[in-house]
């Protein structure tokens, strides 16, 4: 009897499965009201994940004072965004999915919209904005992510800069995870 009892002590653990709250590396695609893109998510801790996207999008428009998007002028961009999720270890308390990155994070953004037109040329403009946002699952792969902040825009040689608030509503699809 004492033989069967340590068997199922010893063995236990193989049949108990646990989520690891890391965040993971995800490859995918991305869609915004603003354009379309191409994401690559690293973690760099297990809270802190670093996401890289490329694409192209509407053009940013500067003129006097203002920065207006332009719907039919498509311009690369390029993003870099730090997240720092928060939640994590309390989802999985509640026994809920944490896959593909789900939660709430706090996170800094740098976006640079290229060949962007200006009262005297073409510049490029570079948004830096700290965020509040969440990333939640819609159906197998494909995530919702949502964020809002106050962000800082300007131009090469600060020719214009402004603050201004921003809000982010994205659509992604991961292919490798």
């Amino acid at each position: 009897m004492k033989k069967i009892i340590f068997m199922l002590v010893v063995s236990l653990p193989f049949f108990v499965k646990a989520q690891d709250i890391a965040v993971k590396r995800q490859i995918g695609i991305d869609a915004t009201i603003l354009g379309v893109g191409a994401f690559f998510e690293q973690p760099l801790s297990t809270n802190i994940l670093a996401e890289v996207s490329a694409g192209v999008g509407s053009s940013v428009l500067k003129t006097s004072g203002s920065i207006n998007y332009v719907s039919n002028d498509f311009r690369p961009y390029t993003r870099i965004e730090l997240k720092r999720f928060y939640n994590r270890d309390n989802r999985v308390s509640k026994n809920k999915n944490i896959l593909f990155n789900k939660g709430n994070y706090i996170g800094f953004q740098n976006k640079l919209y290229y060949g962007i037109k200006a009262d005297e040329g073409t510049h490029t403009v570079m948004i830096n904005e700290l965020h509040w946002g969440v990333q939640a699952e819609l159906h197998n792969r494909l995530l919702l992510n949502f964020h809002i902040g106050l962000g800082y825009a300007s131009t090469k040689y600060s020719l214009y800069s402004s603050f201004l608030p921003t809000i982010g509503l994205k659509i992604k699809y991961v292919i490798f995870k």
